[in-house]
């Protein structure tokens, strides 16, 4: 239990230098400071800092998927495209409902020149991979995933006596 705990705690301080990072590179030193305490202070990470749940570590490759898109967009380097289609695959790995992050290289695709599309599909297609590699319910339950997916659809949010069954 404290291991889990040390890696829960390992992954929010990690989200917090992500968050830092991309403070400075949007907004300069002040922006990043203000992201990183914003983001400690929330009470989904204080709550979920005494819990072993995935979503911390999705959080961290999702916010660094977005440090990386970003990166894209400024320098259009293959590297930061590559980066930032494996972060968002591996927050999609984590929750399944991050899994259109997997849209992010070609978000920066969009916005990059157009030399960049290439790049931004591939990273996608990485983003896509790396989801279904890391993702244990996709291979090893589909029924699970099925289940998972029909839980989490925007129609079932609503509280029903169909969902409740479940």
């Amino acid at each position: 239990y404290l291991l889990g705990r040390i890696f829960i705690l390992l992954f929010h301080l990690g989200t917090l230098w992500v968050l830092y990072e991309t403070g400075i590179l949007l907004g300069g030193r002040r922006a990043g400071i203000a992201a990183a305490l914003l983001f400690a202070t929330a009470p989904f990470v204080v709550i979920g800092s005494h819990t072993l749940k995935p979503h911390p570590v999705s959080a961290f490759w999702f916010s660094a998927a977005a440090l990386f898109m970003i990166r894209a967009l400024a320098e259009e380097r293959r590297k930061d495209f590559f980066l930032c289609g494996a972060c968002a695959g591996l927050a999609a790995g984590g929750s399944l409902t991050l899994l259109f992050a997997a849209g992010m290289p070609l978000l920066a695709g969009a916005f990059a020149g157009r030399a960049a599309w290439r790049r931004a599909f591939a990273a996608a297609a990485l983003a896509v991979g790396l989801a279904a590699v890391f993702n244990p319910y996709l291979i090893l339950s589909p029924s699970t995933f099925a289940w998972e997916l029909t839980i989490l659809s925007p129609t079932q949010w609503l509280l029903s006596p169909g969902i409740l069954k479940d």
